[in-house]
């Protein structure tokens, strides 16, 4: 076998000429354009779409000239079905090779044709609507430009994903001890969140399955099998006020979420399909107050109502974990009059053993969020979330990016394998503090609802720029190791000095002020800062202004309160001294709240 060393800066002529197969350095770079593609992969060469000469039409769409539209049309489906028998054809014919490791290549190769097509598709058709009079060929296209045929590939990658797992299995020294029992109705972990873009999508699983296998819940041996992900849904239920929103995004100590879960494609609308429900109870770490805890037990979808609304009986004698949980949920449902808000619906693919879930990893794709209707809940004592068919356009949202939740637990807890460390600092991903699926589908249809606004919310635009600054950024290199019968992939982070060296911000003329750690970099006119005053501003989500509003309007809410108070007072009795400090104290909110709302 052959090593090399791999950094997303370095020029791709850097490639492993003696190993077999060869192990060109663009597959495991973050992203690739066509020309230096087809330079190193040259049996994709003659299958790219001609965009060039779609370019060559579109040009004539843009000069007015006589039946280009017709023909820009004409030939860009005639192309794209080239395109799409040549994928399909392909990703059949890479499912029916022998499960080794070396296919990772073919795959590999596979993901980044597709990527560049895709990408270059979303560009042409963008383009076209913004010079054509008619302007609707990306609703037309929807569905061609969104298009995941790696997808097809899922099920080989699982079952190298085994392979991996069975060489580890045959390397280890002692047996699997039975105190590694998994408990899937209460967990205790630590978990970090990642944006991946979906471009680096195979990429990322191509580094989890060589230590961790697919693992899909209910599955006794999955190796056979050609299931790789799992439809997941989650009804979340909130107060009027979204008491538990606020709570959670605001990460106070013991911050509760109650959501209903259900596996599969199909809506629970039998009485007799199973759900899960689940009570996530956040901790703050410096508070020793133990680890966050999800916990859960099964119920039938018939009996939920029944639950929610008290007529379920729950027997007070018996103090069963269950039955102890089940009376703590109904109690918290009850205490706060909840309702069904949102669902979140996404596809996840499990990376964990089979016996140990203190290393889990998950990744959820195509991630929904849908706004339930909570009319449908207090109009009908039978239905707890609502149907499909009951949806409008409006009510269902799609994220701009698949999410990465890495979840450790026990010895795993504060010292993850060095393995995890270097994916979590690598380009690959981008870090969402502390973000909520739950968070994410009340601001996108309650905006106006709520007053805090999550520390991750930004412009999807945003996010993508900080995806590119980081990959260009970051010193990350991937060594490739490869034979005959095998592909070792590895990131290598850099050094920690470094990493800490690229965050540390630049000092400000406002050091020692209360105000640096809001204002952050200098913007008056100083030695530190010789351009004066000029800032660059980055493209934000609009509801962040209205959000920053509403908390404005609470503050001066408060502060006039606290302020009238203090004048009724200081009229009752004007020798005391408590009405001028409660006006003074007004008097210092509503001007902090005026600088801070000036910041946001």
């Amino acid at each position: 076998s052959h090593t090399i060393d791999i950094a997303p800066g370095e020029d791709v002529s850097l490639r492993m000429q003696s190993s077999t197969p060869p192990v060109p350095s663009l597959l495991y770079r973050n992203s690739v354009t066509k020309d230096t593609f087809v330079r190193k992969i040259t049996e994709f060469t003659r299958h790219f779409i001609d965009f060039e000469a779609l370019h060559a039409i579109l040009d004539e769409v843009a000069n007015n000239k006589p039946n280009s539209n017709a023909q820009f049309l004409q030939r860009l489906d005639a192309e794209w079905n080239v395109y799409q028998r040549f994928v399909e054809s392909e990703a059949t014919k890479i499912t029916l090779l022998p499960v080794e490791k070396y296919v990772m290549l073919d795959v590999l190769k596979f993901n980044q044709f597709v990527c560049i097509n895709q990408r270059s598709l979303q560009d042409l058709i963008r383009k076209y609507d913004s010079l054509s009079l008619q302007g609707n060929l990306c609703a037309i296209w929807d569905w061609k430009m969104n298009w995941k045929p790696q997808k097809m590939v899922f099920s080989l990658i699982k079952k190298i994903s085994h392979l991996y797992r069975e060489e580890e299995r045959e390397n280890m020294a002692q047996p699997r001890t039975p105190s590694n029992k998994i408990d899937e109705f209460s967990f205790d972990r630590k978990s970090v969140k990642y944006f991946v873009k979906r471009s680096n999508l195979i990429q990322v699983v191509g580094i989890i399955i060589q230590h961790l296998p697919i693992f899909v819940f209910g599955e006794k041996d999955g190796r056979e099998s050609h299931v790789v992900s799992q439809n997941v849904s989650s009804v979340y239920f909130d107060s009027d006020d979204f008491k538990c929103y606020h709570e959670r995004v605001g990460k106070e100590e013991g911050a509760r979420v109650f959501r209903i879960r259900w596996y599969g494609d199909k809506e629970p609308v039998d009485a007799k399909s199973t759900v899960f429900m689940e009570r996530k109870i956040h901790h703050q770490s410096w508070l020793n107050a133990g680890p966050s805890m999800k916990e859960r037990f099964t119920l039938k979808s018939g009996k939920v109502c029944g639950f929610l609304n008290g007529s379920l009986n729950i027997p007070e004698d018996q103090q069963s974990k269950r039955k102890k949980l089940m009376r703590e949920i109904y109690g918290f449902v009850r205490e706060l009059k909840m309702r069904p808000r949102t669902r979140t619906v996404c596809d996840r693919i499990s990376f964990q053993l089979p016996h140990n879930n203190d290393l889990r990893i998950s990744l959820d794709l195509n991630l929904k969020f849908v706004k339930e209707r909570p009319e449908v809940f207090a109009a009908r004592n039978t239905m707890w979330f609502s149907p499909l068919e009951m949806l409008c356009a409006d009510d269902v949202a799609e994220f701009a990016f698949d999410v990465l939740e890495i979840k450790l637990a026990g010895a795993f807890s504060d010292n993850p394998p060095q393995w995890v460390q270097d994916m979590m600092s690598s380009a690959l991903l981008c870090e969402c503090h502390k973000f909520s699926k739950y968070g994410q589908s009340v601001h996108e249809f309650y905006a106006d609802s709520v007053s805090i606004v999550p520390k991750w919310i930004e412009n999807v635009d945003v996010l993508r720029a900080a995806f590119e600054k980081k990959q260009a950024a970051k010193n990350v290199h991937v060594s490739a190791t490869t034979n005959a019968r095998d592909v070792k992939i590895t990131i290598h982070a850099p050094e920690r000095r470094e990493r800490v060296a690229e965050r540390r911000p630049r000092q400000s003329c406002l050091e020692g002020s209360i105000l640096k750690p809001m204002m952050g970099d200098c913007v008056c006119h100083c030695p530190k800062n010789p351009g004066g005053g000029r800032r660059k501003f980055k493209p934000v989500n609009p509801k962040v202004h209205f959000s920053s509003e509403r908390t404005f309007l609470q503050w001066f809410k408060a502060a006039i309160f606290i302020g009238s108070s203090g004048l009724s007072v200081n009229a009752l009795v004007p020798d005391q001294p408590a009405g001028l400090m409660m006006v003074s104290v007004a008097g210092v909110i509503v001007l902090w709240s005026m600088v801070v709302y000036y910041i946001r």
